[in-house]
């Protein structure tokens, strides 16, 4: 007898009440005011709380739209519910009649395929009944100071918890596919990894370190990292039942300790139970901005963290990564093993640099330099550049006395020099006179009885003024090696107001068109940002000045602040909830799409290639 089964459209349901989400297809048919659905498409399944996606079962004719299956009544949806929810068709007009003949080919394949699936799928069968359920994990120490890139997909990011709210504005499944890609490509085999027993949930840590021929002396080629286990709460605990874990290297990366037993491990972890808490209406409508009249339904999940109280697993570039580098770990048992982790390094190969010239502008007598913290320039390759594996040369500062209109700085042999602008330069001292007046009164200094600080507008026109400035005096002229491409960093000791945040300093900043931002989001080339940075003085609040420039530095890299939701920025966080270098906080982290922007900056130099 002929099988007949009907087309699904938006909106139809699932035998756990699950929604169909409308089809991204172009190349469908619409049914009553509704859009016909294709296989892929997306089904919220509020049984599970998860999008779930169609998946095709049963026979069906062949033939496709737009390069799409039409689904149909009992095709499935994969969520995280066992087993599978059913479609439920709610239109009996549009349907498929699937004759005698094709069924019975269609049922001849179906056994001969569960065959096969018998015979090779044995040992897959094995390694379920015999390993533990758990997904392990790489994470950085808590003090984290630089010195090598290191990213994660964070809870937080995705989840409330007890103690926070979620701080991503934005699609999840954008962010999620951030963390399982490289170069807008997926990466291979993750799928392997079963987390809360389902493929495709979850996602690799990201490290960045300096190969050990580009090494500098603040960046690192070789890091202790923690390590974490996690399951659900329904998995069955983990114990010393003589489970081996083993890390897997590619060409050009070590672990000192390739082999570990559970016993060793979990003597040295501590169990921790998380409540993860999803918004529903954002995760299903994919809301991007959140606002003051959202209620969303709130589910709760239970994780549960093994979480190593110290670094367990050193890891060490070897030789130069001209590819993206894995270390995959496995959990082995009686000669059988599967897949439960894996980290991903970032190429270093290429040799990359980056030159930055502080300019200090004095607005005092007899002095070359504004008293800026000694550490600054160690800081900026640290804790900034050797996120990104980028050797930063900071040179000798460049010190203008505004007022006795001198410039102190090396000579060609290396010397240092006072040059004064002398009297028959007169654009020159008039340019300098100028500026000196129209911002006389926000000099930090106890003389200045009618101090006034800058706000928000005389602080950018100070700024544009400052640059007109430097331009005037030439001052690439007084550069050690007259460098090209060069960023330039300029130490003020004027005042900002009060609590103005917003004015301790500012990048050169050109507005994008829609072109520019378009390159930005795709291509992560994001050069509409200059090559000058301004740091102003807060003499009303102590506040980490190194910080500052740092921050403002990443700017000037291409990089927004991570809570602006203006486009062209990629993921928008909550201000201040976060430990990335460019919120208002006082994290120093980069995020790995970060990393890919400052690859791209005009002001970073390839020098060579190594190999591996």
């Amino acid at each position: 007898m002929p099988l007949t089964r009907y087309y699904i459209l938006e909106s139809d349901t699932t035998t756990a009440g699950g929604i169909v989400q409308t089809t991204t297809n172009p190349t469908i048919f619409n049914v009553s005011g509704k859009k016909q659905s294709c296989i892929g498409d997306d089904v919220w399944c509020p049984a599970c709380q998860s999008m779930g996606k169609i998946v095709p079962t049963g026979p069906r004719l062949s033939f496709s739209l737009g390069g799409a299956m039409p689904a149909l009544n009992d095709d499935l949806c994969l969520c995280k519910c066992n087993p599978p929810p059913k479609l439920i068709h709610s239109q009996t007009s549009f349907k498929e009649i699937i004759d005698d003949n094709r069924l019975a080919q269609y049922r001849q394949a179906q056994a001969q395929y569960r065959q096969a699936k018998l015979q090779n799928n044995l040992t897959s069968t094995k390694t379920n009944d015999e390993l533990p359920n758990f997904t392990a994990h790489f994470r950085r120490p808590d003090d984290y100071q630089g010195g090598y890139g290191f990213d994660w997909l964070r809870d937080e990011y995705l989840y409330g918890t007890d103690k926070s709210k979620k701080v991503y504005f934005g699609a999840i499944e954008d962010l999620t596919e951030e963390y399982r890609s490289y170069q807008r490509k997926e990466l291979v085999n993750l799928s392997e990894i079963i987390q809360y027993g389902r493929p495709n949930e979850y996602t690799p840590a990201w490290l960045n370190l300096f190969s050990p021929s580009n090494q500098s002396k603040t960046g690192l080629s070789s890091v202790d990292l923690h390590l974490y286990f996690e399951q659900s709460d329904q998995d069955t605990p983990l114990t010393d039942d003589e489970t081996l874990l083993i890390f897997r290297c590619s060409d050009g990366l070590m672990v000192d300790t390739p082999t570990l037993t559970m016993s060793d491990v979990l003597s040295n972890m501590t169990k921790e139970s998380v409540n993860l808490i999803m918004e529903q209406s954002a995760y299903q409508q994919k809301k991007t901005v959140y606002t003051s009249g959202d209620v969303p339904t709130s589910v709760t999940k239970t994780i549960i963290y093994y979480k190593s109280n110290y670094p367990m697993i050193t890891v060490t570039c070897t030789s130069a990564l001209s590819q993206l580098g894995t270390i995959e770990v496995f959990a082995k048992k009686n000669g059988i093993e599967k897949r439960v982790g894996l980290l991903c390094v970032y190429p270093n190969a290429k040799r990359r640099k980056v030159t930055i010239q502080p300019i200090e502008l004095v607005a005092h007598p007899f002095s070359a330099t504004n008293a800026y913290p000694q550490d600054y320039p160690n800081a900026i390759q640290s804790k900034l550049f050797s996120q990104v594996g980028i050797i930063a040369e900071v040179k000798e500062s460049i010190g203008i006395n505004l007022i006795n209109k001198q410039i102190f700085h090396k000579d060609k042999d290396g010397k240092d020099t006072i040059t004064t602008i002398s009297s028959h330069q007169l654009q020159q001292r008039q340019e300098i006179d100028d500026f000196t007046k129209k911002y006389q009164q926000a000099v930090n200094d106890v003389k200045n009885v009618n101090l006034t600080p800058l706000n928000g507008d005389s602080s950018r026109k100070a700024f544009d003024d400052a640059i007109k400035l430097l331009k005037s005096l030439n001052i690439i002229q007084y550069e050690t090696g007259n460098y090209e491409n060069v960023t330039y960093l300029i130490l003020t000791n004027y005042v900002v107001a009060e609590n103005d945040k917003l004015t301790l300093g500012m990048a050169d900043r050109k507005e994008p068109d829609e072109y520019a931002k378009r390159q930005c989001k795709i291509t992560r080339n994001c050069n509409y940002w200059g090559n000058h940075v301004i740091i102003y003085r807060n003499i009303y609040n102590a506040h980490d000045e190194t910080r500052t420039i740092l921050h403002e530095l990443g700017h000037s890299l291409g990089l927004e602040h991570s809570f602006n939701h203006k486009e062209p920025n990629h993921f928008v966080l909550q201000e201040s909830h976060t430990d990335n270098l460019m919120d208002y906080n006082s994290g120093i982290t980069l995020n790995k799409y970060q990393w890919d922007i400052i690859y791209n900056d005009n002001n970073i130099i390839t020098l060579q290639e190594k190999n591996k």
